[in-house]
């Protein structure tokens, strides 16, 4: 899916759906950087310029360089879980998760924590200044029909789908 075609389908479908720049977050995989390196690049700028967010998921899992990052338009980084899930007992994961942390930093990237499911996670990824988190600490799964009842529909949706026949 990830082609040069991906922006302008993008593209297509916030006019059709009324998205604004800024609401669309795109996740690619570091793995993607083993590509045509100036195929992604031209991609990744092409959503940039279309207002949309660019993370790159499960970072740290993959063989990729850390000197491709800064050649690409990347907005976050999310840090896999599995360096999560003893970050309060395994002293390397907790030197990996401060160093990716303290890279995106000084790269101006977000940080994005997946695989929260403790306080105690929380609260070191928050003295280390970790920028988003997720996880089962603040919800399971939620299904599409719920996140459209709780998020997407307001009153002026309500009565539009009112006046539908």
């Amino acid at each position: 899916q990830f082609t040069p075609a991906l922006v302008g389908e993008i593209s297509t479908a916030m006019v059709a759906h009324g998205v604004r720049p800024g609401q669309i977050e795109v996740e690619i995989t570091e793995s993607l950087f083993m590509q045509d390196a100036a195929e992604v690049r031209a991609i990744l700028k092409g959503l940039s310029r279309l207002g949309a967010r660019v993370t790159i998921d499960d970072f740290g899992t993959g063989y990729s360089s850390l000197g491709y990052i800064r050649h690409f338009s990347v907005d976050a980084l999310k840090i896999d879980r599995a360096f999560l899930s003893d970050l309060t007992t395994s002293s390397q994961n907790l030197a990996i998760v401060r160093a990716v942390i303290t890279m995106c930093r000084g790269l101006g990237i977000g940080v994005i924590a997946e695989g929260v499911e403790r306080k105690e996670q929380l609260e070191i990824l928050r003295k280390l200044h970790c920028d988003e988190y997720q996880g089962y600490l603040f919800s399971g799964a939620v299904a599409p029909g719920e996140i459209e009842r709780r998020y997407l529909e307001t009153p002026a949706r309500r009565e539009i789908l009112s006046e539908r026949p």
